[in-house]
């Protein structure tokens, strides 16, 4: 059995063997080859804890040494270097298998699409290109995508993002809760306990296409909406993002009422229907979900907001949204958008969650204040 496990060690890794060997003792007193264990129970009854050991070993072992064959790894002579600015990452690619168009250079066969089976023109001027067409994102520039009113969602972990706030143009964002039984996995949310990132300006394009500036990315794409938003979709993004431009206005909506008065600048209460001036930030806490949000502007902006419980029959707002929150004004830098996010920091603010896993989660989260600290000074 010893023989056999130093063989598979080296079979693993043939170039390694030494320094696996190094290993080897530590590695058959965890697996207790020689003999019956100290505490006396059998090899038999062992086997299953060995055959996992083994395999930790070997992984473990092939990560130690740095010897991957993957795409990145980092050059010999940086093991010795003191400061991590002498660690440099070199990446490398395989050689394309030609440069040649078969159709213009060889004389083959082309094959035209048409219709559905053609890329949609979310992509802008990114068609005639080669596309990332099994990208995460392919929801948001599907043929449906065009369709007005048609909700297409991708998962950025953790959040879920769609493009269907009805009650304005833009995005909406949503914290959803994992799901799982004997048949299939799902990551569900309630899409009234979205928050809605856009603007209710008429002049602003309803659909977006691909950002013809961006380099296409399995990682993320960026939408435009014309000249006036802009919004870049990252696989594993802390905040939802939003760009505005030439003084458009921006909105802020949810089907939720709130639960209890906004909080300007991590100080003030803001009571609904009247005007403040936000230097940084705002908080709201919604009343159904219990979910409590936080919104960046990267300058001061003049806000309005407009909140309704669910026996109201006059909140003026537009559509069915139970919330508003409108920037009225801010200084205008012809260089520099106006950059608004948006992150949740607490999906259980008070412990009356309408779904309980969302309760549950949170107590997965060692230390909010520390989470809070981090995203305002990343925003």
């Amino acid at each position: 059995c010893r023989e056999q496990f130093v063989r598979l060690l080296s079979t693993m890794a043939p170039r390694e063997y030494g320094a696996i060997k190094m290993h080897e003792d530590a590695a058959l007193d965890i697996l207790h080859i020689d003999g019956t264990s100290p505490d006396g129970i059998s090899k038999k009854k062992r086997f299953p804890s060995a055959v996992f050991a083994v395999t930790v070993l070997i992984l473990l072992g092939v990560s130690i040494l740095g010897k991957s064959r993957g795409h990145s790894s980092i050059p010999d002579d940086s093991m010795n270097s003191k400061s991590d600015d002498h660690i440099k990452t070199r990446t490398t690619h395989p050689a394309p298998f030609s440069t040649q168009s078969p159709e213009d250079d060889f004389g083959l066969s082309s094959v035209d699409r048409y219709g559905t089976s053609f890329p949609s023109k979310i992509w802008g001027d990114h068609l005639g290109k080669p596309l990332p067409t099994n990208s995460w994102y392919q929801n948001f520039v599907a043929h449906n995508a065009e369709s007005p009113g048609f909700s297409a969602r991708v998962y950025t972990a953790p959040y879920m993002i769609d493009n269907a706030p009805q009650e304005m143009t833009g995005l909406r964002v949503h914290w959803p809760v994992l799901k799982v039984s004997d048949r299939d996995i799902q990551m569900d949310y309630d899409f009234n306990n979205g928050l809605g990132l856009g603007t209710k300006s008429e002049n602003v394009e309803k659909e977006y296409t691909v950002n013809e500036d961006d380099e296409l990315s399995l990682l993320a794409v960026s939408l435009n909406w014309g000249k006036h938003m802009s919004s870049r979709i990252l696989q594993g993004m802390p905040y939802t993002t939003m760009d505005y431009f030439r003084g458009t206005l921006p909105s802020i909506t949810s089907k939720n009422g709130l639960a209890s008065p906004a909080i300007v600048d991590g100080k003030e209460e803001f009571e609904c229907g009247k005007t403040i001036t936000a230097e940084k930030e705002v908080q709201l806490h919604f009343k159904q979900s219990d979910f409590t949000w936080i919104v960046f502007f990267s300058r001061p902006v003049e806000l309005q907001c407009k909140s309704m419980s669910i026996d109201d029959t006059n909140p003026g707002l537009t559509s069915d949204a139970m919330f508003e929150l409108n920037v009225l004004n801010y200084a205008k830098d012809t260089l520099n958008p106006l950059t608004v996010r948006v992150a949740l920091i607490d999906q259980c603010t008070t412990g009356k969650s309408e779904l309980r896993q969302h309760c549950d989660d949170k107590e997965e989260l060692a230390d909010r204040e520390a989470y809070v600290s981090l995203l305002r000074e990343r925003a």
